[in-house]
């Protein structure tokens, strides 16, 4: 019994394999770039204004925002890799962590300070920092940790007089300032 042997043909021989490597590009390129493409398609839908925390906030390109699975509680991200990528974060306030004037809050702000300078381990740096979006003046928290001499994490904890939100970032010291930006930026 004569046995018969299917050739494939010669483009099938370049073709399955040419497929196989576009499949891996296109899955490199978005492993490499699939949060500059979140943000890009984010702002192509929603512009370049966010609401958190019933206030209006206005993000730079590579920014984004993100559902955060928690009620009232905004979550703004940054197109960077997911290691100590930055985020801001709005939430709700804790009950009795937000003082009702300028005065108040910013003495609670630099209470804090002070306690964690006292219990410091020297591995990090903790100083006050204010933000002034138009409404109110956010008053930080800033605590700078340095995990080894290539990677820094900086964290802001802010709050504002009367207001029950806390506004939070963490994210590379380098980028401390485009956040502080957008938080100011708060209608």
């Amino acid at each position: 019994m004569p046995t018969t042997s299917v050739q494939c043909p010669t483009r099938w021989k370049v073709f399955v394999p040419c497929s196989a490597l576009l499949l891996l590009l296109i899955v490199f390129v978005y492993l490499k770039y699939g949060k500059c493409a979140n943000a890009l398609a984010w702002h192509c839908t929603h512009g370049n204004v966010a609401t958190a925390g019933g206030k209006k906030v206005r993000l730079p390109l590579l920014w984004w925002q993100e559902d955060s699975g928690r009620y009232d509680t905004s979550l703004f991200l940054r197109a960077l890799p997911p290691i100590n990528a930055p985020k801001i974060v709005v939430g709700p306030a804790l009950p009795g962590s937000v003082g009702n004037t300028d005065e108040e809050e910013l003495k609670l702000t630099q209470d804090v300070v002070l306690s964690e300078n006292h219990s410091s381990t020297g591995q990090e740096h903790v100083s006050v920092v204010t933000v002034s979006p138009k409404a109110f003046a956010l008053y930080c928290v800033k605590d700078e940790i340095t995990i080894s001499p290539r990677i820094a994490i900086s964290h802001l904890q802010c709050n504002a007089a009367g207001v029950p939100y806390t506004y939070t970032y963490d994210g590379p010291p380098e980028h401390e300032k485009e956040a502080e930006g957008i938080l100011s930026g708060m209608d």
